[in-house]
């Protein structure tokens, strides 16, 4: 399997011998879903055209083929939750996260909805989703969250919980939800919980 780089930003140290190339989302995503790429240091190679990078004069470089990637760190970062979406219509929660996310590892049960940002401040204000409410299994960097009737209906009726963004507030326990590479996402505190 192989991938071709689209876009990205690139940076150069000041002695002009490295250069960094930063992926652009669509291509790390690709790359991310190209497992066999990337999955250990010995299964991942760079080839490049004649040509890809000049140096200070304005001279081309040679193209490289098959070169073993020389260092390599695994995916260690959580994926984090940016921000999310409610429908109280259909049920539909949509999670917006920083990188790719496995839905066959989503955990409802781990989703917590807030009335305010400090759940100790109104435990009155406070529903835990249950069992019941279940995610597709495909990998995204959107998650969508189809709360059950029952999750629904108790988010409906509780009067201090999900009446306007001002009551709709999102905390999140680890492991709700993992990465490609198994990392679950980082949690965010009922005390501190996002709207």
């Amino acid at each position: 399997a192989s991938l071709k780089l689209t876009d990205g930003p690139v940076t150069r140290l000041a002695d002009g011998s490295t250069i960094t190339l930063v992926l652009s989302n669509p291509d790390l995503d690709s790359l991310i879903l190209n497992v066999g790429l990337w999955s250990a240091m010995n299964y991942t190679y760079l080839n490049a055209s004649y040509g890809f990078v000049r140096d200070l004069s304005g001279n081309s470089a040679q193209n490289i083929s098959m070169q073993l990637v020389r260092f390599y760190t695994p995916d260690m970062y959580p994926p984090k939750v940016q921000s999310f979406a409610l429908d109280m219509n259909t049920g539909l929660l949509v999670l917006t996260m920083s990188e790719l996310v496995k839905g066959s590892t989503f955990s409802p049960i781990d989703v917590v909805f807030q009335g305010i940002s400090n759940a100790t401040l109104s435990p009155l204000s406070v529903y835990r989703l249950t069992a019941s409410s279940s995610a597709p299994s495909n990998t995204s960097r959107k998650l969508m969250v189809q709360l059950s009737s029952d999750d629904l209906n108790a988010l409906r009726a509780n009067p201090l919980l999900a009446k306007s963004i001002s009551t709709t507030y999102l905390s999140i326990e680890s492991p709700a939800v993992a990465d490609v590479a198994g990392n679950p996402v980082s949690s965010i505190s009922s005390q501190s919980a996002i709207q």
